[in-house]
Order: C-alpha cells, then sequence, then structure tokens
C-alpha cells in the first residue's frame, strides 16, 4: 500500500501542482478525501478480485462462512487502513521513496508493537492494545468484534486528520 500512495502528494509537491490544489474551490479536507477515496477506490478493486478465491472456496468446498467474511472484513479494514498511513506518508515529503521508506516504516512499527510490549512491562499493555495484528487477528478467528472494527476506522480517521492538518500547515 506504500507503493500505491507514494505518489499521492509528493508527487504534487515535486511538480509544483500542489500550489493548484491550494487554490482551487475545494478545502484541504474535500482533497485529502477524495485523494483517500482514489486509493480505496483501487484498493477495493484488488480487493474485489481477492475475493473470487472465497467464491471458489464455497462454490466447490464446504468452509464455516462465519470466519471467512470475517477476515474478508478484517483484510478490507486493514487495507484501508494502510490507505491512510500511506496517504499521510505522502504529504510528509516531496520524494516518492522517501514516502514510501516512511509508510513501510511506519507500518512496520505498528506491526511489531506486541513484540516490543512483551519487553517494555507495564507500557507494554498500551503497545499491545494499539497493535494492528492484535486487532487483525480477530477477525481472522471469526471474531467480529466493535472495538476492533473501531479501531481500524478510527485509525483511517486518525491519519486523515493529520494528513489534513499536516497540508494545512504546509500551506501557510
Amino acid at each position: 500500500m506504500p507503493v500505491m500512495t507514494m505518489k499521492v502528494f509528493s508527487e504534487e509537491k515535486k511538480m509544483g501542482t500542489i500550489e493548484l490544489l491550494y487554490t482551487s474551490p475545494l478545502s484541504i479536507t474535500e482533497i485529502v478525501i477524495g485523494k483517500f477515496l482514489a486509493t480505496a477506490l483501487l484498493f477495493l478493486l484488488m480487493f474485489f478480485i481477492c475475493l473470487q478465491y472465497g467464491m471458489f472456496l464455497v462454490l466447490y468446498g464446504n468452509p464455516d462462512a462465519g470466519p471467512l467474511a470475517s477476515a474478508y472484513l478484517g483484510f478490507l479494514l486493514l487495507g484501508l487502513t494502510f490507505a491512510a498511513i500511506g496517504t499521510f506518508t505522502s504529504s510528509l515529503s516531496e520524494n516518492q521513496l522517501v514516502s514510501a521508506v516512511m509508510g513501510f516504516g511506519l507500518l512496520l512499527f505498528l506491526w511489531i508493537l506486541p513484540w516490543l510490549g512483551d519487553y517494555a512491562g507495564a507500557t507494554g499493555r498500551i503497545f499491545t492494545a494499539v497493535s494492528m495484528p492484535n486487532r487483525f487477528e480477530d477477525f481472522l478467528k471469526g471474531i467480529v468484534d466493535a472495538g476492533s472494527a473501531l479501531y481500524f476506522v478510527s485509525m483511517i480517521f486518525f491519519f486523515l486528520f493529520l494528513t489534513i492538518k499536516r497540508l494545512e500547515w504546509k500551506r501557510w
């Protein structure tokens, strides 16, 4: 996902077309949401292609539909969260490669938080609570926990909010 989102804002900055976006009648919020939705649409296209494997499994096998559906829901939420994080890291740099590396680094950090929590002592529970793998594992087990779904949705909104604030700060 960081490779898909590395051009979202960094290319605009590099080419100087970010000024056209700033002077357009659209607000920064609308621009960020539009670019995020474009990335999300591309991800959804790939997601629906991937969905055919689940359909083949249902047609030719006898899987438990609950864990399969919850795993797909978790994958969808995880992908959209990765898209929001990639959009944020793209707003931090003019260089696409730097944006992609920052995106991979931030996602890796969020992914290894449970392992850091094992060595952090009392603060380890905080690391475990905000880690992505623990939230995603619930979906893989067939558990659609409202807390886990809310975690991914709030991460999407949080990183889109950070992107908006970063672009508004850079605008002035």
